[in-house]
């Protein structure tokens, strides 16, 4: 046999060998390229994802990671984009027509403008316009449903219309005007009822539909919104000017007449909820309604922060504060609280026998039986209820006859707020001004008021009456346990 026969049938068994076992023999070689590595093989990703040896891959330092497994297969990828091209063509074709009917109605439009007319005739009803009042987007779910119900008592209780075509009738911008200027509180029984204090909100009413509702922009005309406009400043500027007189007007108590409430609660009623009340809005910077969704952080119950609810850490004697007001603002507070305050804390939990929560229901409601907080805490996060019982704690010595007004948590915030203006380190005013829960400039611009000079004396008497665990405290725990027989049982 020649040698050119032998290298023809060599030829012919190595390609047939090939034919064969080609998927075998390119999967070798590429084992060995990558059992070079990284830096001196250059491999595309998709013929290790063809023959499967990611895992060989990454055992040899290859980053596999960016590999989709599954694909879509080219065919039906194809299929699924002209369907999408499909579609898209005859959405565009319909936007095409909206936009040339609305550069029509836009012409018209444009014509009424020129000629001081309403844009467009609407026919929205007061239901219809109290529905998409509840869809404004830049507005709260609270402020919303505040601006429902004023717009529903302004044409029920006011314009006495019964809201059949709402633009309409404040398009009439000079007689819904006059009928505002001259309007009462509304009552139930008979009587005309009081005066409004601000009339400011009744006339914005139509310039926040006419900025956030398209239905009743196109409907109310230009000239009627900006009368409307002009009366809400008008009112406004004077509503600012009378609450800047009320402001300086009333005086406040000093923050010692608090602190001498707390005492008298630690005398005459202690472990009382008076008492527990006082000592949290004096003992540490007054929060707001909070403390009535407070859970308790024990041995016993180990619950976890959420970062919703707030907490009460018995062991460490500190308060963590996620939800208030401005939460969003300023985000979790941690408070350690005063020895002092901790102290009657512990009493209060001793006597109360509460396991899961700080103040609950039972502990202030006669008609609770159980250790529960009320539905608000979870709806709104907060308890309302709490307003009462702070306001109940403080009028009781600090309200005096002819008063209009109780001393509630609002009032107290104003008095922790004169305090910061004794302190005369400024990084210290505004720790406690943040742990109030709001800045150290809403506190001296909003809250900051006059003081009365008279309640100076009161220091004297603070220190005749100490809380429970300082020295000279009257009563012993023993007796506390027990019961104290006094006009506040």
């Amino acid at each position: 046999m020649t040698t050119a026969e032998q290298r023809r049938i060599w030829r012919e068994k190595t390609k047939s060998y090939y034919d064969e076992n080609q998927k075998q023999i390119r999967i070798n070689r590429l084992k060995n390229k990558l059992q070079k590595g990284p830096q001196t093989e250059n491999i595309r990703l998709s013929s290790i994802e063809k023959y499967g040896l990611q895992e060989y891959a990454e055992e040899n330092g290859w980053d596999v990671s960016s590999i989709t497994v599954n694909r879509m297969d080219s065919e039906v990828s194809r299929g699924v984009n002209a369907q999408i091209t499909q579609r898209v063509e005859k959405r565009l074709e319909e936007y095409d027509k909206e936009i040339k009917r609305l550069m029509g109605e836009k012409a018209k439009q444009l014509q009424n403008f020129v000629q001081n007319r309403p844009l467009k005739e609407g026919d929205l009803t007061l239901q219809d316009t109290i529905e998409r009042i509840g869809h404004i987007p830049i507005y709260k779910e609270t402020t919303r449903e505040n601006y429902q119900k004023r717009l529903e008592n302004l044409f029920k209780h006011i314009l006495k219309d019964k809201g059949d075509n709402v633009v309409g009738t404040f398009n009439d911008y000079k007689a819904v005007i006059k009928k505002i200027s001259n309007a009462k509180q509304f009552t139930k029984g008979k009587g005309k009822g009081k005066e409004y204090a601000d009339l400011s909100h009744f006339y914005n009413m139509p310039v926040t539909l006419y900025n956030n509702v398209l239905e009743f922009r196109s409907g109310l005309s230009y000239q009627a919104y900006q009368a409307y406009k002009d009366a809400y400043v008008e009112e406004r500027n004077k509503g600012v000017a009378r609450l800047k007189q009320v402001k300086y007007a009333t005086e406040y108590p000093d923050i010692q007449e608090l602190h001498l409430v707390r005492r008298l609660y630690a005398t005459h009623a202690p472990a009382s909820i008076w008492h527990l009340v006082s000592a949290l809005y004096t003992l540490t910077p007054a929060v707001r309604n909070d403390y009535g969704c407070v859970h308790l952080i024990t041995k016993t119950n180990k619950v976890k922060n959420n970062g919703r609810n707030n907490y009460y850490n018995v062991q460490k004697g500190e308060f963590i504060l996620n939800s208030y007001k401005t939460d969003k603002r300023y985000g979790t507070l941690t408070y350690q609280f005063d020895k002092r305050l901790v102290n009657v804390i512990n009493l209060w939990l001793e006597k109360t026998k509460n396991k899961k929560y700080l103040i609950a229901r039972n502990n202030y409601l006669k008609t609770a039986s159980e250790e529960e907080l009320p539905a608000d805490c979870e709806s709104k996060g907060h308890n309302s209820g709490m307003s009462k019982v702070v306001s109940d704690t403080f009028s009781f010595f600090m309200k005096h006859e002819g008063d209009e007004k109780n001393i509630g948590i609002r009032e107290i915030r104003i008095i922790w707020v004169n305090y910061l203006e004794v302190v005369k380190d400024v990084k210290e005013r505004t720790r406690l001004a943040k742990l109030m829960g709001h800045s150290l400039e809403m506190a001296t611009n909003v809250y900051l008021r006059k003081t009365e000079g008279k309640v100076k004396e009161s220091s004297k008497l603070i220190k005749e009456h100490p809380d429970y665990g300082e020295k000279g405290y009257i009563h012993d725990k023993k007796k506390i346990m027990k019961g104290i027989d006094t006009r506040f049982d």
